[in-house]
């Protein structure tokens, strides 16, 4: 059953206390349910066209296989989060090759534009268009992005920022590349956020909170964390998943993928 955001009470009192109120029209119950909604950032993974800055290390063929590794792991990890998830795709034509992997998720292709304009269009039609989903569709109260190369998100990051989002209106995830791994906004998209911005650069989150702060738009961060681009970020990855106290299978799996195309079974501080 989807959890609903909020709270409801019934227009009509005479409906039973066990009623299952998921299954009345919005437009019979005095308060709408309201949605949480979480949306994945991925490119298909092509050799020379995702983690190009880690192929220069370990080759356009093994970035690429880690990148696919990256978005399975996440798909899979996040499967339970929120009211509804989408994987935001690119380029819009590779929809089947997403499709067969997050059949339980919706999906959605990127905008064109730079990161801000994609990330901003979708927020954008995530408050504020409703008219292309199924009849009486439940509005977005909450929404969060998130990119697929942050491999330290799991099920209570997600939480804790849907739950930030009860005291302020963005939530951000600081990395600690200067730029950020989350961004969650609750009603409405600040499309300012987006404009102006250097995306790639170590400027990317202060340039951020500066125009948060000069239009008075309140907001919170989340703990820092770090996202893949570079060997040490491979690195720092696999020391945190070698060391966890306990490891499911999906961590497991992943520590797998990492030994296989960028370690190749040697030492942890071996030459990659």
């Amino acid at each position: 059953m989807i959890a609903a955001a909020l709270k409801l009470r019934p227009l009509f009192s005479c409906l039973p206390e066990n009623c299952n109120y998921l299954s009345i029209p919005n437009s019979l119950l005095l308060f709408e349910i309201t949605m949480n909604h979480l949306g994945l950032f991925a490119k298909y993974w092509e050799p020379g066209k995702v983690k190009t800055r880690l192929a220069k290390t370990i080759g356009n063929e093994n970035a690429c296989w880690l990148y696919r590794s990256f978005v399975l792991h996440l798909i899979s990890r996040l499967e339970g989060c929120g009211d509804r998830r989408s994987i935001v795709y690119s380029p819009p034509e590779k929809r089947s090759e997403f499709q067969s992997v997050a059949a339980a998720w919706e999906l959605t292709p990127q905008s064109s534009g730079d990161l801000g304009t994609r990330m901003c269009q979708f927020l954008n039609d995530q408050f504020e268009s409703q008219s292309n989903r199924q009849p009486d569709p439940a509005p977005v109260h909450k929404s969060l992005i998130i990119g697929a190369d942050c491999m330290m998100l799991n099920a209570e990051v997600i939480r804790d920022a849907f739950d930030t989002l009860d005291n302020c209106s963005v939530v951000l995830g600081p990395s600690r590349d200067g730029g950020y791994y989350l961004v969650g906004m609750k009603d409405r998209c600040f499309e300012s956020i987006f404009a102006g911005i250097e995306w790639g650069t170590s400027n990317v989150l202060a340039d951020t909170i500066k125009i948060l702060e000069q239009n008075l738009i309140e907001y919170r961060l989340l703990d820092e964390s770090f996202d893949i681009d570079h060997i040490e970020d491979v690195k720092d990855l696999k020391r945190e998943l070698s060391f966890k106290n306990e490891i499911d299978e999906l961590d497991q799996n992943l520590l797998n993928q990492i030994n296989k195309l960028v370690f190749d079974g040697q030492d942890f501080e071996g030459n990659v």
